[in-house]
């Protein structure tokens, strides 16, 4: 049966560049500036913690209260772009494989990586240079190129950033017998951008079947994470990482995918090289994720800590006032402040100016929590009720917006449109918004055994509902019979708007039972308003 509820909505606008009332904003800190000029100021995770998302909520008033404008400095970097080389040449040269590659561009090259169609192997090797086609500089040396049955592997050679007309890859084929290499790709230098250490917390551990799922709390949401660093104490392991956050989604809990990578520790043939890094480069919407590690028909790891890295993110702003300033957050009504900056936003960027930090995160002593609906009046229209046949009580021990949900009795007396349905408060209409989720509750169906003497091989079971007119959408069978496949039609005796009473087909299934347990069987209904 689907659930249906009703809800208040609200709107709440701020305005810019004036005097504001504070008392929206639950958090402030204070922000001491001794001279006038051009300020950087570092936005802590305790306030990205608190605000909405990109900050959305955050103002910045002087000493004399003037909400006064900023530019947000994000994360800025220009991340690595991949190009294909102007050509690529593999030849065997015993005992190695000899890769040649001509860039093809004059930017800075940082990285070189292969692609092989083989499944597993491992060999080092060696990375030159050169611009003249004669003069060779080694760029790295005994790098592990691998790949494991599992799909693990490693690559990716990285070298010290410039530019060069042509690569040279040597592939040591000593000890073991070589393998194909398809093709290249070269990684661009790109801007980086500063980091900061940031705390992990692990919450929980489960061990589950070939996985192991960890919830580790990042200290704050919405952080702009770049890296994920594992601490693990196995010798020798290869795993495939998930990262992941739960959300709600009308009443159901959502898994949504945030990033994935491998991490391992490799050894073989005298040849090492290990990976315990997942790059995110990603804003996170929670403090808390959920990690899981695929780890097949291998033991669980023994991972001793996880360690992350963020992007700082600033305010940059003009002080024209020297003393003690505020920065308010923790306003869920606040939309994003619309600042002109078309003057000072290129100035403030390149601008290194005084660099500052804001004070502890404070309650806002004059918080006050705004009205539900600021812009909707409490009461509606006078009505009148004669012609309404039902109505049932609404309870409730606190003031603000109420989440009411419909009982299957209200459902079943209302319209399917819902077009009826009222909120009255001392004879008035309150207004509301229907919101329909995904969520369900069941009904304990009366099944009852009938019979169709034209039809001797077809078993006729009724299924009466315990109302009329309730929304189901779905019907679930139990059978205790160990081996079975039938064909299950429902449907549904009904009358067309001449009074003339017809069946209608809801739904079709193949229900199969092959083991000898109780197999519940849910059919879709193609009409959600049955009356039995």
């Amino acid at each position: 049966m689907k659930t249906f509820s009703i809800l208040s909505a609200i709107a709440f606008l701020i305005a810019e560049t004036h005097a504001i009332d504070t008392t929206a904003w639950q958090h402030e800190q204070a922000v001491t500036i001794s001279a006038p000029g051009l300020i950087r100021l570092d936005v802590p995770p305790e306030t990205i913690n608190v605000a909405l998302p990109q900050l959305a909520d955050v103002r910045l008033l002087s000493p004399s209260g003037v909400e006064s404008p900023y530019v947000i400095g994000w994360p800025a970097g220009d991340p690595p772009r991949v190009i294909s080389p102007r050509s690529f040449k593999a030849s065997l040269t015993d005992p190695s494989t000899v890769l040649e590659i001509e860039t093809g561009t004059i930017n800075a090259i940082e990285a070189v990586s292969l692609e092989s169609p083989a499944a597993s192997f491992i060999k080092a090797a060696r990375v030159e240079g050169s611009n003249d086609g004669t003069q060779w500089h080694e760029l790295a040396v005994n790098e592990v190129l691998f790949r494991q049955n599992g799909g693990t592997g490693r690559l990716r050679i990285p070298f010290a950033s410039g530019s060069w007309h042509s690569l040279r890859i040597t592939v040591d084929d000593k000890r073991n017998n070589p393998v194909p290499f398809t093709a290249a790709r070269l990684l661009l230098t790109g801007s980086k951008t500063a980091t900061l250490p940031q705390t992990v917390i692990i919450e929980t551990r489960e061990e589950k079947p070939h996985q192991t799922k960890l919830t580790i709390d990042l200290g704050a949401a919405n952080l702009p994470l770049t890296t994920l660093r594992f601490t693990v104490g196995d010798a020798v392991f290869s795993r495939h990482i998930t990262l992941s956050y739960l959300s709600d989604n009308n009443g159901q809990t959502v898994e949504n995918f945030i990033g994935s990578g491998d991490i391992y520790r490799v050894t073989a043939d005298g040849l090492s090289t290990a990976s315990l890094e997942i790059p995110l480069q990603r804003m996170v919407p929670t403090a808390r994720i959920m990690v899981t590690i695929q780890n097949g028909d291998s033991p669980p790891l023994n991972i001793t800590g996880i360690d992350a890295e963020r992007n700082p993110v600033s305010l940059m702003f003009f002080a024209s006032e020297i003393g003690s300033w505020k920065l308010l957050s923790g306003n869920t009504h606040a939309t994003a402040p619309s600042y002109d900056l078309a003057k000072l936003k290129q100035d403030l960027n390149k601008a290194g100016g005084t660099e500052l930090k804001p004070g502890a995160l404070m309650t806002n002593a004059n918080y006050k929590a705004p009205p539900a609906l600021p812009d909707v009046q409490s009461e509606g229209a006078n009505i009148d009720l004669t012609k309404w046949h039902y109505r049932k009580p609404v309870t409730s021990t606190q003031a603000g917006v109420i989440r009411v949900e419909l009982d299957a009795i209200t459902l079943a007396h209302a319209q399917t449109s819902f077009s009826d349905l009222r909120l009255i408060q001392n004879e008035k209409q309150i207004p509301f918004l229907l919101d329909q989720t995904n969520a369900s509750r069941t009904l304990q169906a009366k099944l009852t055994k009938d019979s169709d003497p034209k039809r001797p091989t077809v078993s006729l079971w009724r299924a009466t509902m315990p109302l009329d007119g309730v929304p189901v959408t779905h019907l679930t069978f139990s059978s205790p019979t160990p081996l079975f496949e039938r064909t299950l039609v429902v449907w549904a005796k009904t009358k067309d708007q001449m009074g003339n009473e017809y069946r209608m087909h809801l739904g079709t299934a193949q229900w199969t039972k092959k083991v000898a347990r109780n197999t519940p069987r849910t059919m879709i209904c193609s009409w959600c308003a049955l009356n039995y």
